[in-house]
Formats: C-alpha cells, structure tokens, sequence
C-alpha cells in the first residue's frame, strides 16, 4: 500500500524561508548509546528560525509497537530524539496524518520497521 503524506506551513509561515536538515543515525542495537550522543549534538546544526524540516533514517522508532512488527520495547526511543523533536516543535508528518496505521520503509524476512 501507497500512503500520501502532506502537510501545509501556518499562514504565519508561508513567506518564509523553509529549513531542511538530512540526517542519518547509525544503525545496530550496539550502536543506541552512540545515537543518544548523535540526537543531542544535533542542535547547532537544525536552522529553528524558519520553518524546519528534519528527514532522514533515524534508525530507532518513535513506537515500536506501530512502527515495528513484531513489536519490539527492547530498543526504546533515545530520549534526545524525544527531546529533540519537543524543543524543536517537530511533528512526524506520517503520524500525524495516520495515527494508527501500521506501514514499514523497511521490510525484512523475519521483521518489518518505519
């Protein structure tokens, strides 16, 4: 299944120069202390004074139990990431627009994850 995801600047926002910052955090369970260390060092890089978009491969899940199959809490979310999005005011725009929906980016023969 295909899945459409759009979002829309604030009024506010709309004349104003969008941000954009590529990311990619490493892979691996061993690699989770590394990825705190990484989503904390973020900030000087992530322009916040203009509307800001934050992509990439995270390589950890906001929710495991809709973003991963079979579910998984044994690798919680860093809470940098947690921290990172809430200061910033992100939003995961696949989330907000299907809050409930189980779809994956990553499809494996024993494991699927977003």
């Amino acid at each position: 299944m295909t899945y459409k995801v759009e979002f829309q600047l604030p009024k506010s926002l709309k004349n104003r120069k969008p941000y954009v910052t590529n990311i990619y955090a490493r892979a691996g369970a061993q690699k989770h202390k590394q990825n705190y260390i990484f989503f904390e060092s973020l900030y000087p890089y992530i322009q916040t004074n203009g509307p800001t978009i934050l992509a990439g491969d995270f390589n950890c899940m906001e929710n495991p139990t809709l973003d991963k199959y079979p579910p998984d809490e044994k690798y919680p979310t860093p809470s940098t990431l947690t921290e990172l999005t809430t200061n910033l005011q992100l939003e995961d725009a696949f989330r907000k627009q299907y809050p409930k929906e189980k779809s994956y980016t990553r499809l494996a023969a024993n494991s699927h994850s977003r």
